[in-house]
């Protein structure tokens, strides 16, 4: 207890005639709390006031307590007073080197009386509060005549507050973990369904490459058909025809001469043929077109490059054969 004043009373005191008062009772007694050296009487004999206490104000002990004033003094005092009294409850401060040995100990000690033994120093841990609710009716039954002390009641009262106050943390802390598990819950299957969509949309896309690979195929023979169709031999070589002559430097310091145009040689190689073998070649050609427009009948870029060539060659060499009968 806190000492307001005075001091407190020791096993080791020679005199056994000194006391202790609440705060309470000194002020009912004395008016006040500096008391050291004052005389108390109780039954005619007189004690000597050591000190005043301040007793606990919590809750808890206002509710465990009668409320009525106290005195302190020591047991051979009291027993001078009261012969037939008793010693209900034992208090020990004992070190506790291993688990629970000083309440093995206490229990052991009075084995003969049965008496209930309580360990203060775990008391509001979280398991002792567990068993609180384990044995919660058994716990509420008194079969043994022990009459608690004031403190001992005020400390029970304060467990079964700190029960209720451990079930509200668990409650407290269940929500927000239940609202988790829901949102988990609802994210999986959410991850589920988007897994699931894009399955399908791959599986979909799987199915369709075959479809896909064979449009651009077609896409592809449609323009290759469509650059495979140019007009035919002798209107290619006539629209060449027109264009710009092409001349030969003969030497250093010669004019140079115009040679004649591809069209007109190529109209020359081409004389021996009849108008009406070649409308029969076009219309074979053109049918030809028709039974098989993926493989058109027609010459290709290197050939008709090979035949102007050929031409040109033809061309030079008639070219420097006059200038040598000339020159001759």
């Amino acid at each position: 207890y806190p000492l307001l004043s005075g001091g407190y009373i020791y096993d080791s005191d020679l005199m056994k005639d000194r006391v202790v008062l609440d705060y309470d009772l000194s002020w009912k007694l004395f008016g006040g709390t500096q008391l050291e050296g004052m005389t108390v009487k109780i039954n005619g004999k007189p004690y000597y006031v050591a000190g005043v206490i301040q007793r606990e104000t919590d809750k808890f002990t206002k509710k465990a307590f009668t409320g009525e004033p106290v005195i302190f003094m020591s047991y051979s005092a009291f027993s001078e007073l009261n012969e037939e009294a008793e010693i209900g409850c034992y208090e020990l401060s004992m070190p506790d080197p291993i688990s629970e040995f000083s309440k093995i100990t206490a229990t052991e000690g009075f084995a003969s009386s049965e008496p209930v033994v309580v360990e203060n120093s775990k008391r509001f841990g979280f398991m002792n509060i567990y068993n609180i609710f384990k044995n919660f009716g058994s716990r509420s039954v008194a079969d043994k005549g022990v009459i608690y002390p004031y403190w001992e009641n005020a400390a029970r009262v304060a467990e079964i507050y700190i029960a209720r106050l451990y079930v509200i943390i668990a409650l407290l802390a269940a929500f927000p973990f239940i609202c988790l598990i829901i949102l988990l819950v609802r994210l999986i299957k959410l991850l589920k369904a988007k897994l699931k969509l894009l399955g399908l949309k791959l599986w979909d896309a799987w199915d369709d490459r075959y479809a896909r690979r064979a449009a651009r195929q077609e896409r592809r023979m449609m323009k290759r058909r469509f650059k495979n169709l140019p007009p035919s031999e002798e209107e290619q070589f006539d629209e060449h025809s027109d264009e710009n002559e092409i001349s030969v430097n003969e030497g250093k310091g010669k004019s140079l001469k115009p040679i004649k145009k591809i069209g007109d040689t190529f109209k020359k190689k081409f004389s021996g043929i009849s108008s009406e073998d070649k409308k029969s070649r076009r219309t074979t050609k053109q049918q030809g077109a028709h039974k098989d427009a993926e493989e058109p009948e027609i010459l290709s870029e290197k050939e008709i490059a090979m035949d102007i060539e050929s031409i040109v060659r033809e061309i030079m060499n008639e070219s420097a054969d006059s200038g040598f009968d000339s020159k001759s």
